[in-house]
């Protein structure tokens, strides 16, 4: 009894980090960018004066099984929560929103490395270690500084208007993806 009970807490427990996908999610690959056709379209700017938004975000999906815990980390794009207003939808806008993906991709990438010593961790050693607690705190902290990074790839940017520095940040983008395969 006492192991069911055991069990079954460390099931409630993994399960509060699976993130439950929504229909329309979009897994990141390198091979298939992002076209305009993945957003929705939108009458209207909203009150951001943006002309795009990039709707993405990382996800962790604990389980365990007889070999131990298993660490499934990956970056999504949401089409339904990213828009582009009404005829603005030109390439440079798309490259700068694809980049958005790439930051988030990047910061997926780092987190799956913090992870990676709870990989087939046994069970009672992740509870004993207080696996979920670690786990959410790297999981936040990688957010926190992902979210500071994209405020200043949009600053920076302009928003994609100042085409040099995005072509700055492209560049760099590219070499970090390409560093962390």
């Amino acid at each position: 009894m006492r192991l069911f009970l055991f069990a079954s807490a460390l099931l409630l427990a993994l399960a509060s980090f699976t993130t439950p996908q929504k229909p329309d999610q979009l897994p990141y690959d390198p091979d298939r960018p992002l076209t305009w056709d993945d957003f929705r379209p939108r009458a209207m700017v909203p009150i951001t004066g943006y002309k795009a938004y990039t709707s993405s975000g990382i996800a962790i999906d604990l389980s365990s099984d007889d070999t131990g815990i298993h660490v499934n980390t990956y970056s999504y794009f949401v089409p339904s929560e990213s828009w582009v207003e009404k005829d603005a939808g030109t390439p440079e806008l798309l490259r700068h929103e694809q980049g958005h993906f790439d930051l988030t991709e990047l910061y997926t990438r780092e987190l799956r490395q913090l992870l990676e010593p709870f990989q087939n961790m046994e069970v009672s050693e992740f509870v004993r270690a207080d696996g979920q607690a670690t786990v959410q705190r790297l999981y936040d902290e990688t957010f926190n500084r992902m979210n500071v990074e994209q405020e200043r790839y949009d600053k920076e940017t302009e928003h994609s208007v100042n085409r040099e520095k995005q072509q700055v940040w492209d560049a760099d983008i590219a070499r970090r993806l390409h560093a962390t395969r």
